[in-house]
């Protein structure tokens, strides 16, 4: 479920909100709904003070809403909060109308299972002493502007250390196996015997992607990988290759420290230009059954937390990234694929237009911050 905190600024409208009710009366029904990351899921953006495991602060948490709104209003905002706030992040639970991209056009949740939801929210309240605490702040680990910070800076000291430990920390083998590849020889040329020395690549990465004139669409670092293997006979096999990766792995780990600072020559800067519109239209487009836009996550809740993931403002400069749940290494096609699975939009194609164009904004919008990649993610 969504934003609140729009709520609350309608707390004297309507009927009188409902009366705490003894814990014994709790409907606990709708906790599967609330619960569930294939539905609900309400629990991705809000807390759930005195549920063990949840700690989201996207939103306001849940156990208050039942004093603020009667079951009525809470009904209407499951269904379709954009009647309440036309604004409004929360998701239309119980309406497809006006979804854009969305991975169905059936509603996320039944008539039945909204009034299951309805049910607990009015009857729960949790302990006092969660109920008095402050509101959450967003985590902000630097004195820098939260817009600023890499991903790196919302990693958990686990997390940091291991990254920090070379000998542990497993994109070395990553980039190791890149460096082998490099100089291999295949039935053509090795990248080697055309590139020379990896380290006199240093700086190649940062300008990716980029228009190709003979190809007529932006390209980025994987599928020029891909295109040199085509020429020198490398048996590579699609954007997420282990072997690519680790070649893009290596590439970027040379360029580590780099300014990033995306241009484009004069001869395709009207084509680059209008792809970078596309990317920054599509960022700032709500999209699928979740009905958000990259932006509210990555410009609006920097810092704040949906589960255990801490938001950061998305930029690109750690890829290829080794990401813990995945077990492997991962480009910035997959993950940005990730997220239009995380909204249940239609899932591009892996190499798409979209998922290059929105590439290219996002590397813009990291300008002046430096090459960090290959990293670790959560």
């Amino acid at each position: 479920m969504g934003n609140f905190s729009a709520i609350g600024q309608n707390s004297d409208q309507g009927q009188s909100p409902a009366k705490p009710v003894e814990a014994a009366q709790v409907s606990t029904k709708g906790l599967q709904w609330i619960n569930d990351k294939n539905s609900g899921n309400c629990a991705a953006c809000h807390a759930m003070p005195g549920v063990a495991g949840v700690q989201s602060t996207f939103a306001p948490p849940l156990h208050e809403a039942g004093q603020k709104w009667t079951p009525a209003e809470l009904t209407q905002w499951v269904t379709d909060a954009r009647q309440m706030n036309p604004n409004t992040l929360m998701p239309s639970f119980g309406s497809a109308k006006e979804w854009q991209k969305a991975n169905s056009s059936i509603p996320i949740l039944t008539t039945e299972q909204i009034k299951s939801v309805v049910d607990t929210l009015t009857t729960w309240r949790a302990p006092s002493s969660i109920s008095n605490r402050p509101p959450t702040k967003p985590i902000n680990p630097s004195n820098k502007p939260l817009q600023h910070l890499s991903g790196t800076a919302f990693l958990s000291p686990e997390l940091l250390e291991l990254q920090n430990d070379l000998s542990s920390n497993p994109i070395g083998l990553w980039t190791e196996q890149g460096r082998a590849l490099w100089n291999k020889r295949t039935s053509g040329s090795s990248c080697a015997q055309c590139h020379g020395n990896v380290a006199k690549m240093r700086g190649a990465a940062l300008g990716f992607p980029r228009w190709s004139a003979s190809k007529q669409k932006l390209v980025n670092l994987e599928d020029q990988i891909l295109t040199c293997a085509e020429r020198t006979g490398a048996a590579l096999k699609g954007l997420e290759d282990p072997d690519v990766l680790s070649l893009s792995a290596l590439l970027h780990s040379v360029s580590q420290g780099m300014e990033i600072n995306m241009t484009t020559d004069a001869t395709t800067q009207s084509l680059w230009q209008n792809q970078l519109r596309a990317g920054e239209k599509l960022f700032n487009t709500r999209i699928g059954r979740m009905n958000l836009a990259c932006s509210h996550c990555h410009d609006q809740k920097i810092g704040l937390q949906m589960r255990a993931e801490v938001i950061s403002p998305g930029h690109p400069t750690g890829f290829p990234i080794f990401k813990m749940s995945w077990q492997a290494m991962g480009s910035v096609d997959r993950r940005l694929r990730a997220c239009f699975s995380g909204v249940q939009a239609e899932l591009p194609e892996p190499g798409s237009a979209v998922l290059r164009q929105l590439e290219l904004y996002m590397k813009m919008r990291a300008n002046g911050m430096l090459v960090e990649g290959p990293l670790l993610r959560r």
